[in-house]
């Protein structure tokens, strides 16, 4: 009888014993299974979310992030104009009252101003424009009526001026605008610069110049001093290139126009060096500037450069 009740409580223990090694030896083979982060890498990120919404009647499709944005700066918009209105409402209001009851409204809490500031500026006020006046003598009221007619006529007289100085600078602006137009126009018809916007700019400013220092540039130095400049900053420019690095720069029609040109002159019989003598000509012809003494082209470049 006891041996058949000591049976059934071995065989759990025995199975419980077996049981234990069984999940001691499946955790070293869990942890020496490969990691799926190649298979993960693999896997592509799903699209972003994108909402259609509408705007000025046309309809645009938008990422989540983008919505999320705008519906802030909308909040923050909306907000700004709300307060905007709210203080537009509160000048109306103020105005209205100080249209219908002038004390009422001087004694809005949004004025800040105590009963005792504002019996005091109402007592200054009327004893300067009533009690003062009356107490006055004739020939002091006299007086003092002539001070404020003259007062008032000086303010006016200083407008008055203010004005005429601003019509004369706005007059001669534009006459001066004219003439630069006429002299930039005709030193580009009788120059072989190029009609671009570099060209007039450069103009504009070696008359704007001339004008500050009260000097009259002839169209032809105008034309030479912006053709200096321009060749000697292309020339500058251009010798840093060798070879292709040129070709390149210039590209190939001006390269085939360079060619041609050369082609021509050779055979004509004229040497590369007889194309230099046009500009040199242009400089001996020793301009005047009308202010006394005659100088040459680079006596004007020297002097332009030195401001």
């Amino acid at each position: 009888m006891s041996d058949q009740a000591q049976a059934p409580v071995s065989a759990p223990v025995e199975s419980v014993e077996s049981a234990v090694p069984q999940e001691s030896a499946a955790q070293p083979a869990a942890a020496s299974a490969p990691a799926p982060s190649a298979e993960k890498k693999d896997v592509q990120k799903p699209p972003p979310k994108t909402y259609k919404i509408k705007v000025d009647d046309n309809e645009i499709e938008l990422p989540e992030d983008e919505v999320i944005r705008r519906a802030q700066l909308g909040s923050a918009a909306t907000k700004r104009f709300e307060e905007a209105a709210h203080l537009k409402s509160n000048i109306k209001k103020l105005v209205d009252t100080l249209k219908s009851n002038p004390i009422e409204a001087l004694f809005d809490p949004a004025l800040g101003l105590t009963k005792d500031q504002l019996r005091l500026q109402f007592e200054n006020w009327y004893k300067k424009e009533f009690i003062d006046p009356e107490m006055l003598s004739p020939e002091q009221r006299r007086i003092k009526e002539l001070e404020a007619n003259e007062e008032r006529r000086v303010k006016e007289a200083e407008v008055y001026k203010q004005q005429q100085e601003q019509e004369t600078l706005r007059r001669q602006t534009e006459i001066a605008k004219q003439e630069y137009e006429k002299k930039i126009i005709a030193a580009l018809e009788n120059s072989k610069l190029p009609k671009s916007e570099v060209t007039i700019r450069a103009m504009a400013r070696y008359l704007e110049l001339a004008h500050q220092n009260n000097l009259d540039l002839p169209i032809e130095t105008l034309s030479s001093l912006v053709y200096n400049d321009q060749l000697n900053h292309t020339k500058h420019f251009i010798t840093q290139f060798e070879g292709q690095q040129l070709i390149d720069f210039l590209g190939e029609e001006i390269i085939n126009k360079i060619r041609k040109a050369d082609l021509a002159r050779l055979k004509a019989g004229h040497s590369p060096q007889s194309a230099q003598s046009q500009p040199q000509a242009q400089d001996s012809k020793n301009p005047t500037l009308q202010q006394g003494r005659p100088v040459s082209m680079q006596n004007v470049k020297d002097y332009f450069n030195k401001l």
